[in-house]
């Protein structure tokens, strides 16, 4: 697949050149600080997406454990109850 692309990339810059090489040329100058920024700002969301992803784990634990707790509480208010059955 990276491969297929990589050749489709540089048949279609080949061929651009080959029709209009001003035209080409300033595509490819209005790309590369498309390019800058898509990186920056790739990075910085991947941070972003690194901090929410933790604090989802931490929030889902907490509800887990609550959760959890509430059961246990369940289960002692109904311990007279269990006590008489048995």
């Amino acid at each position: 697949m990276f491969v297929r692309g990589t050749v489709f990339i540089l048949a279609t810059l080949a061929i651009l050149f080959v029709i209009s090489p001003v035209l080409a040329g300033s595509t490819c100058l209005g790309i590369i600080p498309i390019l800058v920024f898509a990186t920056i700002y790739g990075s910085k969301i991947r941070d972003y997406q690194k901090n929410i992803q933790e604090e989802k784990a931490l929030m889902s634990n907490v509800a887990d454990e609550s959760f959890g707790n509430i059961r246990t509480v369940k289960a002692f208010s109904n311990e007279l109850e269990e006590t008489v059955k048995f």
